[in-house]
């Protein structure tokens, strides 16, 4: 049954062992991963000096929203811890910007290893913290009034998470989704404050364009299938030759450590297969059944990696269509911005954004839900507005600063 199973896979063309999931080879001439591991390594070195200097925790982690305050803007005090973390620390945004100039960030994993469900790379690890280095930069670039720099801050990190679209392992997709989510942070920090010139412009929207059906989760899980395969056919080898090797005393412990092992990887192949089947499918059929492999995942008892895993599995599929509708919203929002900037006002409707580029008609259609724009006037906030897809939790707000008569942004 195993064998069939297995057999099915191929058939499908699909990867069932680790091995399987080997991507080829990045040409060396469009690999940035040699400077990217020189940022890293810089990194390190700066983190273990600010520790043993007992530095303010700026200099180790600036993070998400929390970090930020409102809308993405540091207070006085942080302003000044990055000012000075930047300042005594350029090595480690110097390598990657470096790095950022290649289209690709390929990151050589052990495929052959007898132990799969332990991979993980310090270099994918690091990648938050370098995206949040960025964001710090940016924001300061805000506060220094260099729109500039601040729009080519965004750029950069939307160029870090291009970088490893490839990339099928579970912790780097993970990384790439947090790092979009702070990312719209940034931007929406940028284009409240001033417009953006015309090539900041078109490359954070050709980007923003590119990036987004690159949020699909199948070759995640495709890859997540064969390393709980391997994992459940090679990490007990030793054990199994153990008992093997014993004497007649543990030979029906072998011979139902083994039935054990089979039934593992049947039981892996049906739960990923139900799952697989669905990542990508919007309709509201796939939808009431992840809610039903999540309710019957969740009443899973037993502790193991796999029972961790599942519990979040259906989740992915929520995620995976929410992060491409912030590129959706990202891209409306930067016209809306630039519109703002320009008359000094919002459009009622997204209808009066659209053009060739963004046809109103296709506004939404990432999830199936539709788009719900918001522009609001607050006496003490000031002019702003919300893009909500209407079954997400958090809209993209975009708060602009106060304009004078004469257009121009009160500071």
């Amino acid at each position: 049954q195993l064998d069939a199973e297995i057999a099915k896979i191929r058939e499908r063309g699909e990867p069932v062992w680790f091995a399987d999931v080997r991507p080829e080879p990045v040409a060396d001439a469009e690999n940035g991963i040699a400077s990217y591991v020189h940022a890293c390594r810089a990194l390190s070195d700066d983190v273990a000096k600010a520790r043993n200097r007992q530095m303010p925790a700026t200099w180790t982690f600036i993070s998400n929203e929390k970090d930020y305050g409102s809308f993405g803007q540091l207070t006085p005090k942080q302003l000044a811890e990055v000012r000075t973390m930047l300042s005594e620390s350029p090595r480690p945004l110097a390598f990657l910007r470096e790095a950022l100039t290649k289209p690709f960030i390929q990151v050589d994993y052990d495929y052959d290893t007898h132990v799969p469900l332990n991979v993980t790379h310090n270099e994918v690890m690091t990648l938050r913290r370098l995206g949040d280095r960025l964001r710090a930069e940016s924001a300061l670039a805000i506060a220094d009034s260099d729109l500039d720099h601040a729009a080519q801050c965004v750029i950069d990190q939307l160029l870090l998470i291009r970088a490893f679209r490839d990339d099928s392992a579970w912790y780097s997709q993970m990384t790439r989704s947090a790092d979009l989510r702070h990312t719209m942070t940034s931007l929406a920090h940028r284009l409240g404050a001033g417009p953006l010139n015309t090539e900041h412009f078109q490359e954070i929207d050709a980007l923003l364009a590119e990036i987004e059906p690159t949020f699909d989760f199948r070759p995640m899980l495709l890859t997540e299938r064969a390393r709980y395969l391997s994992a459940a056919a090679k990490i007990d080898r030793a054990t199994l030759e153990q008992f093997q090797n014993s004497g007649s005393t543990t030979q029906w412990l072998y011979a139902n450590f083994a039935a054990l092992r089979i039934k593992d990887q049947l039981e892996i192949m049906r739960v990923f297969d139900e799952i697989i089947a669905i990542i990508d499918d919007p309709s509201p059929s796939a939808t009431k059944r992840a809610e039903q492999l999540q309710e019957e995942f969740e009443a899973i008892s037993e502790w193991s990696p796999l029972a961790r895993e599942l519990r979040t599995f259906p989740i992915y599929r929520k995620v995976a269509f929410s992060l491409r509708q912030q590129c959706v919203s990202a891209r409306i929002a930067i016209r809306l911005a630039q519109i703002y900037h320009a008359t000094g006002g919002l459009p009622s409707t997204l209808q009066d954004v659209a053009d060739e580029s963004l046809p109103a008609i296709e506004i939404g259609l990432v999830s199936q839900q539709p788009l719900i724009y918001t522009p609001i006037h607050d006496e003490e906030l000031g002019d702003m507005f919300e893009i909500r897809d209407e079954g997400a939790r958090d809209p993209l707000s975009i708060r602009f600063e106060a304009i004078r008569n004469d257009g121009s942004n009160r500071r």
